[in-house]
């Protein structure tokens, strides 16, 4: 089945409108469940103060190429957060969360996830987005997100999105996010990626915006830049690496550099 689908996926690189091909990689897809495995680590600056270590640990499972379930330990918090890194705290977030494309033109991600914070904070996190997949490759992109503790305030953050294809391997990607903390900030991305193959892909992007300095109680500006990478390495084995720069309302400069792993595993 694996090099039948490669011969298949070979055809649709060569024509994308291959009716044959596209129906047989499909038939293939639906029929295999892979076991995917994935770890990210690396450095998180901010100020003075720095850290290197685990981010991220996920296991997941796609039923088939319609369906995926996963598992995330979540280590980011810790590493990104200026007072929880000052005042060496560690915050580690644990999420569950299931992706379904159970329309032809929509995919939907839902998650649930817990942490707890310095002084006793739970808090909860309730995170969807979900994927229009419209004609000519189009995609639009609407989510949100809920955190919930016990304390008084919460959280939310609400987004928009889209997917615009340029070439057939190029493709432009602004988003544009509401978030509500102390008082409503907003944050406008524009990101461009680029797919070299079926496995490897390489997204550069910017994003400016407005935040609240809680000390002057006036919005400063906050921005950054990024970039992001995955590629293929052997067998079932691919790696990932980003990096992120930012400069916050309170004129603080944080910049990350990370890099892991994913294993893919066959199971059919």
């Amino acid at each position: 089945k694996g090099k039948a689908l490669k011969h298949f996926e070979d055809v649709l690189k060569l024509n994308k409108n291959n009716t044959e091909a596209k129906k047989y990689a499909a038939e293939i897809k639906s029929r295999r469940g892979i076991v995917e495995l994935s770890s990210l680590g690396g450095l998180s600056s901010s100020g003075n103060q720095s850290k290197f270590g685990l981010r991220q640990l996920q296991a997941g499972y796609h039923i088939n190429s319609e369906n995926f379930i996963y598992a995330r330990y979540d280590n980011a918090l810790s590493l990104d957060n200026y007072f929880l890194q000052k005042n060496n705290f560690s915050s580690n977030a644990l999420i569950g969360g299931v992706y379904t494309r159970w329309h032809p033109r929509i995919g939907s991600k839902l998650e649930y996830g817990y942490r707890k914070l310095p002084g006793n904070i739970q808090q909860n996190l309730y995170q969807t987005e979900q994927l229009i997949f419209l004609p000519k490759n189009y995609i639009l992109k609407l989510g949100g997100s809920i955190l919930t503790s016990n304390q008084p305030q919460s959280e939310w953050m609400l987004m928009t999105g889209a997917s615009v294809p340029l070439t057939h391997k190029l493709k432009l990607e602004p988003h544009y996010y509401l978030i509500h903390r102390v008082a409503n900030e907003h944050r406008l991305m524009l990101n461009t990626s680029y797919h070299f193959t079926a496995e490897t892909a390489l997204a550069i992007g910017v994003f400016a915006g407005k935040e609240k300095d809680a000390k002057l109680n006036i919005d400063n500006s906050v921005s950054g830049a990024f970039a992001y990478t995955n590629f293929y390495i052997k067998g079932p084995l691919s790696g990932t690496a980003l990096t992120r720069y930012e400069k916050d309302a309170n004129g603080r400069k944080s910049f990350i550099a990370a890099a892991g792993f994913k294993l893919s595993i066959h199971t059919k």
